[in-house]
């Protein structure tokens, strides 16, 4: 099970990071995240977002291990969590080229009244800039490039699909079916390329800022 503890204080008081990690990384299966020299992450599937754990803030060492391989990391980096942030960690990349992106969320879910939220982030390929477009082709998201985010748009809270477009050529590069777009919720939907030898690309969908049930790292 991945997840965490506060240190300091409650969920609601900004006093501790949220970090979740999520692994893209083409032609690794499964990986284990270590800070500090602590198993925070184990055996994280490709596609798969972790659930939160709460760090105190600070500078961390994090090294990347393939899974069941801890003899020399795959990945090693220096990270800064701030008090009052919100992070996933995305591992992106190939075996041979691995980084890893912060990106930044709400702390705690923003209040949407009546609505639900959605987002566009990009972690495709360096050369994609991304639009995206729901099925009844009003264009929600424009010109998103690699690893940017787009801000969060407000909807009515129902089931939707997501044509993600490149914006220079006007291809459908990915289609997102089904999105559960809850109440009160805020969501994303991350594109990235799929795990496979041909350059397609696949879409993941997330729920932002969901921290109700955590438990320490590594348990």
């Amino acid at each position: 099970m991945y997840g965490g503890m506060s240190f300091f204080g409650t969920v609601n008081m900004p006093v501790s990071a949220h970090i979740r990690f999520l692994n893209v990384i083409r032609g690794l299966q499964e990986v284990s995240l270590y800070i500090d020299g602590q198993q925070y992450f184990s055996d994280v599937p490709f596609g798969l977002f972790t659930d939160y754990v709460c760090s105190p803030p600070g500078i961390y060492n994090l090294a990347l291990y393939r899974a069941g391989d801890y003899g020399s990391p795959v990945l090693q980096s220096t990270e800064t969590f701030s008090v009052g942030s919100s992070i996933t960690l995305a591992a992106t990349g190939e075996r041979s080229n691995i980084k890893i992106y912060q990106i930044p969320e709400p702390y705690s879910a923003r209040e949407t009244g009546l609505r639900t939220a959605l987002r566009l982030v990009n972690l495709s390929t360096e050369e994609k800039v991304l639009d995206g477009w729901l099925h009844t082709g009003a264009k929600i998201f424009s010109g998103v490039r690699y690893t940017e985010l787009s801000p969060y748009v407000r909807l009515q809270p129902n089931f939707y699909t997501l044509t993600i477009t490149d914006a220079d050529t006007g291809e459908t590069i990915a289609v997102a079916e089904n999105l559960n777009l809850q109440l009160r919720k805020i969501h994303s939907v991350y594109v990235v390329m799929a795990n496979t030898e041909n350059n397609t690309f696949i879409t993941l969908f997330t729920t932002d800022s969901e921290i109700s049930d955590i438990t320490a790292p590594g348990t």
